[in-house]
């Protein structure tokens, strides 16, 4: 499985002359990452999530989630069965929220994503659920109206439904004021200001766990915010530092050329405008690393976005300009890595690594 997956991932993002060469080798790799996903029973969280589908025992889990397994499992899906009807549910969601996003592409940003967060995300899937409907909503920040702030809202509550830290992401609503540029200085502003005082505090916001709690009466909620931590919060800041340059760098490169395109291409481009955007209001989220380390998962679901965004900017840049954008790239893996895996390659931890080792798909 590994070799197949690693293989087909290199073949799909080296050049080729034909583009149905490029899609035939997409559509495997993508296969094969559902492959993965769907037969990893192994892992702790995955283990959890077939029990509790099979009926071993009862968990609480939000609304979405449980309707959607309820009626899965209701005409006798079984929980491989299940999470492949999700997957496929996702990479069609994916496909037509970025449906300007060609072939090529779409390789180099998988093969960056399996290098990366993949792992983490497939195990946390729950997550993952809720963080594909939020991604498919960020199509409503490229245009500012009334209307589409209302549908992005909209979907992050459907995302509630699946995982509570979704609520994080209404916090996007800010990218709709008019004058964005002056709620850039407010949101670093609020950045630095709640993280002094998280560091005055100690780090404890055990009381807004309490508020929150008895809003969602997620007991999670509890857990999260009973935690906190010393300088763990420093490895997720530095990945969201690593993200915002290397999405400011493309939005330099992107208005240089900006005048010299088309309507056509311009509409391509303006994913990356976006992606510089939400990677700002995702600085609000560093005062949450102080509490734990868990909550790099809001960044973290991002990265599949970004990774786009960028290789769609490719086009546009010259040889100097591709090499630094992929310089960022690859210090932001190897930092992510390192906090989350412990370890520059992903299957290279035991923990990952079983996904692979012990897949039912072997």
């Amino acid at each position: 499985m590994a070799t197949a997956l690693f293989l087909v991932g290199f073949l799909a993002a080296i050049p080729k002359k034909s583009k149905a060469l490029n899609r035939i080798f997409l559509l495997l790799f993508i296969g094969l990452m559902i492959l993965v996903f769907s037969g990893n029973n192994s892992t702790p969280d995955q283990i959890s999530y077939k029990a509790v589908y099979d009926g071993y025992y009862e968990a609480y889990f939000e609304f979405g989630y449980m309707m959607i397994t309820s009626a899965l499992r209701t005409i006798s899906f079984d929980y491989t069965q299940f999470k492949i009807v999700v997957a496929v549910i996702v990479v069609i969601m994916m496909k037509f929220r970025f449906r300007d996003v060609g072939s090529r592409v779409w390789s180099l940003s998988l093969v960056f994503w399996v290098l990366s967060s993949f792992w983490v995300e497939i195990e946390q899937s729950r997550f993952y659920i809720a963080m594909v409907i939020v991604l498919f909503a960020t199509r409503y920040l490229e245009d500012k109206t009334v209307t589409n702030m209302f549908k992005y809202v909209l979907f992050v509550f459907v995302a509630m439904q699946f995982h509570t830290s979704a609520a994080f992401y209404l916090l996007m609503v800010v990218i709709f004021v008019p004058n964005y540029q002056k709620i850039r200085i407010f949101i670093f502003m609020t950045f630095l200001t709640v993280s002094l005082i998280s560091l005055v505090c100690n780090n404890d916001w055990s009381f807004l766990g309490e508020i929150l709690y008895s809003a969602t009466k997620n007991e999670r909620v509890l857990f999260w915010f009973g935690m906190r931590t010393n300088f763990g919060y420093i490895g997720p800041l530095f990945v969201q530092l690593i993200i915002y340059t290397l999405l400011s760098y493309n939005e330099k490169v992107m208005r240089i050329y900006y005048h010299r395109i088309g309507s056509c291409e311009k509409e391509k481009i303006s994913l990356c405008y976006t992606s510089k955007k939400i990677s700002e209001v995702l600085f609000l989220a560093v005062p949450l690393y102080m509490i734990s380390t868990d909550f790099i998962r809001i960044e973290r679901g991002f990265l599949l976005l970004f990774f786009l965004s960028t290789f769609q900017c490719f086009k546009y840049m010259d040889f100097k300009q591709k090499a630094l954008s992929c310089s960022l790239l690859i210090a932001l893996i190897i930092v992510f890595n390192l906090i989350c895996y412990g370890n520059i390659i992903p299957i290279a931890n035991p923990y990952f690594g079983n996904m692979l080792l012990y897949n039912d798909w072997n």
